[in-house]
């Protein structure tokens, strides 16, 4: 696929457009975002399944996930997938986090929120050493 050599095993949004316009069942795209009425249920990436970030690693999702396949893996914003990716590369699967998740997908208003979040962090110009 082109990605065993990602030291970082991430993917751009555009990255998992390009495998899904491919039209090959070589991948499968998995979103992590909780609640899942909230979320998935009110949109999600074309033939995307759901498992909630805490339940990953759970047998039950666990089955439902192929070791042979490329697993592209999304939260909110990026921040909660990692934790999803890193359980599953332990365990042997091929898993790629999205970088920044939905919100490079398809932003919703609670990225709005977020990104305001960091901007009013990043203004506070705490101190750094050199």
């Amino acid at each position: 696929s082109g990605l065993e050599k990602n030291a970082y095993y991430d993917v751009t949004a555009e990255d998992v457009m390009a495998r899904i316009k491919a039209g090959k069942p070589d991948y499968v795209i998995l979103d992590v975002r909780v609640p899942k009425d909230k979320k998935f249920d009110k949109g999600h990436l074309p033939g995307a399944m759901f498992a909630a970030v805490y339940d990953v690693a759970k047998p039950e999702t666990l089955a439902k996930l192929p070791k042979d396949k490329d697993i592209f893996v999304h939260c909110d914003t990026g921040q909660q997938q990692n934790k999803a990716v890193a359980a599953l590369r332990m365990m042997g699967y091929k898993a790629y986090a999205m970088k920044w998740g939905y919100m490079a997908w398809s932003p919703a208003p609670p990225t709005a929120l977020t990104l305001e979040a960091i901007n009013g962090s990043i203004t506070k110009g705490y101190p750094v050493e050199k």
